[in-house]
């Protein structure tokens, strides 16, 4: 049994709270090849710079329909997260099956007022659940001079996030598909998450009378789902969307590095990583502007190539 509490204390000088973030993981393993662990964590959020940034351009712009300037009474967002794992050795193998339940609170979300300004507030909260199986090799398997290891893993999220536009009503009754269901049920459904799930692969290969290392992951991601409304003249004037997604996504990132040692703890490496090897790209949502009938996709990235030199000691 090992038990291993902690706090984390901090001071946000910009939003200006003191945030107290409790740690506590505990670990059992009843026998030799099987462990179990438990974790219940906070985390607060610590990035904040592009609500500054958005403070001075209204400045400089003299633009009053906003009042982002009023920080000083908003709260630090943070998560509280729960995690349970189960760790069992088998032969060669390692298998892995965690669930994470994490509680997001005091999100900085945006709100408008009876005057229509909009202003930042804290709320909005909602809760994410992620499980997670993983399996890899323990000692790497040998073919000639080079070793090689692999995993193969599964992240299903489930999460009610639901971030309804300002001006809109979350009990305002629509159809999706036919059906009839309030607004944030209707993003619940099709608009909660980015991706409900990947399935991950690893093989890496490493040669090392040539200091060589070779790292390869393959996502296979899920559709992305969204909606679109239809246009027509009701006569209950109830809104019609119809719900689509852009299919599933397969992207393969490879590394390759070269770290010769030169004497004692000292190296140099060269690594080059290629990112989207197959350039496989796909939508991930379409954009009407306001000023123009135009529209156009947003895309995630093509392929990138990545060159990274160094020195060690």
């Amino acid at each position: 049994m090992e038990l291993r509490p902690g706090v984390r204390i901090e001071r946000d000088d910009y939003l200006q709270n003191n945030n107290i973030a409790p740690r506590f993981v505990a670990r059992y393993k009843p026998w030799e090849e099987t462990g179990f662990t438990l974790g219940l964590n906070r985390y607060y959020g610590r990035s904040f710079a592009s609500l500054k940034l958005t403070n001075e351009i209204l400045k400089i712009n003299r633009d009053t329909s906003r009042k982002y300037q009023e920080f000083h009474s908003l709260k630090t967002p943070y998560a509280d997260e729960l995690s349970i794992g189960f760790d069992q050795e088998f032969n060669n193998l390692a298998f892995k099956l965690n669930y994470i339940h994490r509680k997001n609170k005091n999100r900085i979300v945006l709100k408008r007022d009876a005057n229509k300004v909009n202003f930042y507030h804290n709320g909005s909260d909602f809760s994410v659940e992620v499980y997670t199986f993983q399996m890899n090799n323990i000692e790497p398997w040998q073919l000639g001079k080079s070793y090689w290891t692999s995993s193969l893993g599964f992240d299903w999220l489930k999460t009610k996030r639901a971030d309804i536009g300002r001006d809109l009503d979350p009990n305002e009754l629509v159809y999706l598909d036919g059906k009839l269901l309030t607004r944030r049920e209707m993003l619940n459904k099709v608009n909660s998450s980015t991706e409900d799930w990947i399935t991950r692969f690893g093989l890496d290969m490493a040669i090392p009378d040539y200091n060589i290392t070779w790292s390869n992951k393959v996502y296979i991601k899920a559709p992305i789902r969204s909606y679109d409304v239809l246009e027509g003249d009701f006569n209950d004037g109830i809104s019609r969307y119809r719900s689509y997604h852009y299919g599933r996504h397969t992207q393969w990132d490879s590394s390759i590095r070269w770290q010769p040692t030169i004497t004692g703890n000292h190296s140099i490496y060269l690594q080059v990583d290629i990112l989207n090897v197959l350039n496989k790209t796909r939508k991930s949502k379409t954009v009407k502007p306001i000023s123009s009938n135009d529209e156009y996709g947003i895309y995630t990235p093509g392929r990138e190539f990545w060159l990274e030199v160094g020195y060690k000691f």
